[in-house]
């Protein structure tokens, strides 16, 4: 009975968050819009965002009831003089901050993604630079992108919208909160992001909750995208963290190392004021040709913020 009451009392918690706050911005993450904005959206017709990307030498994933085949190109991609990849001119003769294109199967996920001077213009802004209450996807302004450098830790902000567009999808992988979270996983875990020097697929290894408020515990600085040579101990407790706090187990579907490199998508949640969810995948090395996603498993004693130990 007291479990219950704690449950209930905890839903009415998310409900009225739902309907009173908003996610602040923190150092320019994306912040969700209030719910009575979000009403006022519908999803975008098939001409508002028709903007296409298409690699012809792209990295194929193929599933077949959650174990899945990594079919890599028999011919290197085309580049352009300054070593970025061809099939991204006219996404950048359309938008110069464009550096990547990501496409998670079973989502709407399938959208270009930019890089900006900061992390608040596209908060509020489409690819076209106009004005736009989705915003954009689009990566921390100090993530290193260059034909040589490639950060460690890829970190992309998305808005959690309740028309379903953007990053609201993240929220299926959340087993606290979905029940089916294993099966979309199983389905949904491995995906593709190309950017703008390299193309890859990705496969999901971490599901977390994050706090961003002091008051709601110990908070897990994540917006961190690079770590020298030096720093390999820093760049592997970063990892351990990433494992350590996923609501989901998949260490028996895929290791990271040091020397992988990894992505980090972040949009908010609804469950305290300013929290959010984070997914966190690892670039599949070339080596890597097939993944069994059904190993993967609720994950026993994960790391939560205090405040959900307090509350759950």
């Amino acid at each position: 009975m007291i479990r219950f009451l704690k449950t209930t009392a905890a839903l009415m918690l998310s409900l009225i968050l739902m309907l009173l706050c908003s996610c602040s911005i923190l150092e320019g993450e994306p912040a969700i819009i209030s719910d009575e904005q979000a009403a006022l959206l519908t999803k975008p017709s098939a001409d508002e965002d028709a903007v296409v990307y298409s690699s012809s030498t792209a990295i194929t994933p193929v599933n077949s009831n959650g174990v899945w085949t990594i079919n890599y190109p028999t011919s290197p991609a085309q580049r352009l003089e300054d070593g970025s990849l061809k099939s991204f001119e006219t996404l950048r003769q359309l938008n110069p901050d464009i550096v990547g294109w990501i496409t998670i199967p079973g989502t709407v996920i399938d959208y270009p993604v930019v890089k900006g001077a900061d992390n608040d213009f596209y908060l509020h802004h489409n690819i076209y630079g106009e004005e736009n209450k989705n915003g954009t996807l689009f990566i921390h302004y100090k993530n290193r992108i260059e034909p040589d450098y490639q950060s460690p830790v890829l970190i992309i902000f998305g808005h959690h919208m309740h028309s379903g567009v953007m990053f609201e999808d993240l929220m299926q992988y959340d087993i606290t909160s979905n029940p089916d979270a294993l099966e979309f996983y199983r389905n949904s875990g491995v995906f593709t992001y190309n950017g703008l020097y390299d193309e890859g697929a990705w496969v999901i290894y971490s599901v977390m909750k994050i706090n961003t408020l002091d008051e709601h515990g110990p908070v897990f600085r994540f917006m961190v995208s690079d770590f020298t040579s030096e720093q390999t101990a820093e760049y592997q407790a970063y990892i351990d963290e990433t494992r350590a706090r996923s609501v989901i187990d998949t260490s028996a579907v895929v290791d990271v190392t040091v020397n992988d490199r990894i992505m980090v998508m972040s949009t908010c949640s609804y469950e305290y004021d300013n929290f959010r969810t984070i997914i966190v995948a690892r670039k599949l090395r070339s080596d890597e040709t097939s993944l069994d996603l059904n190993k993967a498993k609720r994950a026993e004693n994960p790391v939560m913020p205090e405040i959900w130990d307090i509350t759950y």
